[in-house]
């Protein structure tokens, strides 16, 4: 009868202490109940829009490349993309464009995406990279003022991320750039000894046409110490 009327008091202590907590807290863990499925329909819902918009677009970059002037039909299409695809759209663009004879037009839209802060960094830094190889050959081929140093600093970002994949193209054409356009040949050998350090970390045909740059700066770099011809001091980007 004493553990009967023990186990009778602890019982009804227990259920005392549950109604007073479903009291106190009750709403609070209804509201929470309401609040998860709620936000499980809107991830759902959003989950199932966002896959519904990727493969749209998706579905109108193919179409576009495929049309009889992709050119036209992908700078039609990319306006109303979102980042990721606005960005292949414009790199499919271009490099139609070159494929097409058309530099000038083909530059433009580099320059246009190089301008976009929103598409993905890859994207972003290969316009970037793009831009400043044909605006920089069109300066020289036009014998214009090449404004070496601002083409320089556009490369910098892209230099000081080793991550980034175009970081060795943006020091072999830093070493291009510093070569032809104020005859910095310690800057150029700067670059271009870091690529080769990279050796097995990037493409055979980047690393040779860096060790071969090298070998043609250092040549001239040697002529130039010789005639005492070396470039003015300047204020000069990190390499």
């Amino acid at each position: 009868m004493t553990n009967e009327l023990i186990h009778d008091v602890e019982e009804t202590l227990k259920q005392e202490r549950i109604e007073k907590i479903w009291k106190e807290y009750g709403p609070y863990i209804i509201g929470g109940v309401v609040l998860a499925v709620l936000l499980t329909a809107i991830l759902s819902g959003w989950r199932s829009y966002n896959d519904s918009v990727n493969r749209t677009q998706t579905a109108q970059f193919i179409e576009a490349l495929e049309s009889e002037a992709p050119a036209a039909s992908l700078e039609k299409t990319a306006g109303g993309m979102r980042a990721g695809h606005r960005a292949l759209a414009w790199m499919s663009e271009a490099g139609v464009l070159l494929q097409a004879g058309k530099e000038e037009e083909a530059m433009a839209v580099y320059k246009k995406a190089a301008a976009d802060k929103n598409l993905p960094p890859l994207f972003h830094d290969l316009a970037v990279l793009m831009a400043v190889r044909m605006e920089w050959a069109k300066s020289m081929d036009a014998k214009e003022n090449p404004g070496a140093q601002a083409y320089l600093e556009r490369l910098q970002p892209m230099i000081r991320d080793e991550n980034s994949p175009w970081t060795w193209h943006a020091r072999v054409q830093a070493a291009i750039i510093a070569a032809q356009g104020t005859e910095d040949y310690m800057l150029a050998h700067t670059h271009l000894a870091a690529v080769q350090r990279a050796g097995n970390n990037i493409p055979p045909s980047l690393f040779e046409r860096a060790r071969a740059l090298d070998r043609v700066y250092s040549i001239r770099a040697a002529a130039q110490e010789k005639t005492g011809s070396a470039p003015e001091e300047k204020d000069k980007p990190e390499g």
